[in-house]
């Protein structure tokens, strides 16, 4: 009789030493999937641990106003921005950065100028010195877009603006003349070049609209 309560002492010990808890071996162990995401408005994505269901982590959203994040990890964008989206598992916390970006496909605002090497232009508005024009890239990688000589009103100014378009979004470029620009009508008509990031060349073109 003794020996057997030896033997079952023993055997609670030897199980007692190999057995390790859940959660010290699982969390230690888990990663996000993806630690930073960029998506459009509008379109989602799962966010998730490897090795473990969404659906057992507690997430959230840092801005729900920017993205939002259901109960299974399906993060959704809502409107252009950044935000952090948090699972928690066990006591333990993982992040994800998100950047929103707008969809060019579907922004179609402005007066539409042309397009060149994928890139639509658009005329947005004037002020009493400047003219805004939107440049939408539907190219998968960065691109510095320039314009030069703008023609108002039969009238040539020189000069350019230049600035950075990110791959599938849009940027509006702001264009400050010297003259005013008071009439119900005007005249633009502009060169345009398109650069890659390490400055080399991705195309050139023209583009000119009269504006009422």
């Amino acid at each position: 009789m003794k020996k057997r309560i030896v033997l079952l002492f023993a055997a609670i010990i030897v199980l007692g030493i190999l057995y390790i808890p859940e959660v010290d071996a699982g969390v230690q162990t888990l990663n996000l999937t993806t630690q930073s995401k960029t998506i459009t408005i509008g379109k989602s994505f799962q966010c998730k641990l490897n090795g473990l269901k969404a659906s057992k982590v507690k997430w959230s959203s840092s801005k729900p106003s920017v993205a939002t994040v259901s109960k299974k990890g399906i993060v959704t964008g809502i409107k252009k921005g950044k935000a952090t989206i948090t699972g928690k598992y066990r006591g333990i916390k993982f992040t994800v950065k998100i950047t929103v970006t707008s969809n060019p496909k579907t922004d179609k605002s402005g007066l539409y100028l042309g397009t060149i090497k994928k890139i639509d232009f658009y005329y947005i508005k004037r002020t009493k010195n400047s003219i805004y024009i939107k440049a939408v890239n539907n190219n998968n990688i960065n691109l510095k877009v320039k314009f030069e000589y703008f023609n108002i009103d039969s009238e040539t100014i020189d000069g350019y603006e230049s600035d950075i378009v990110v791959a599938n979004d849009f940027r509006v470029i702001k264009f400050s003349v010297d003259e005013v620009v008071p009439e119900p009508q005007i005249k633009i008509s502009t060169y345009v070049e398109i650069w890659k990031e390490d400055y080399s060349d991705f195309g050139k073109g023209s583009l000119s609209a009269t504006i009422k």
